[in-house]
């Protein structure tokens, strides 16, 4: 195993012969002045006007993000005062399928058991309400 101080040692030896890198197409040198006055070496180059405008331009960006912020935190809020809301509603909804559907089978069972008591299959009863159901629909519907 190697040491701390070896594996230094390698690594050096490892960028002992490194050039810079240097581009294939490198600029011209108006354009690299031009680079080097926009972008002086020391952060202390530049003046209190720039210096200025710069942190204006950022407090814009801040205010714009802080509102973009707000606005979508007023979205989620609302998205999620809207999925409770609809929770509830489908609730009362499945509790009233539920009882609807209680109904439906006890007034089955009492229509079998009074068809049963009366002599009369209870598909013949179930063929006397189609055959209402039908009169009423040609009438409402021609």
């Amino acid at each position: 195993m190697s040491t701390g101080g070896a594996n230094i040692r390698e690594r050096t030896q490892l960028f002992a012969n490194a050039r810079p890198y240097v581009p294939n197409n490198p600029q011209p040198a108006s354009m690299q002045s031009q680079q080097r006055s926009r972008y002086p070496e020391s952060p202390f180059q530049y003046s209190d006007a720039m210096n200025d405008h710069t942190e204006s331009q950022q407090d814009e960006y801040i205010n714009t993000i802080s509102s973009k912020i707000s606005v979508l935190k007023d979205l989620s809020l609302n998205i999620g005062k809207e999925a409770n809301d609809t929770s509830g509603f489908l609730t009362t909804l499945n509790e009233q399928f539920d009882s609807a559907r209680v109904n439906v089978k006890n007034t089955m069972h009492k229509m079998i058991r009074t068809a049963d008591q009366s002599g009369i299959s209870w598909r013949t009863w179930l063929l006397f309400i189609a055959l209402v159901i039908f009169c009423f629909w040609v009438v409402m519907f021609l």
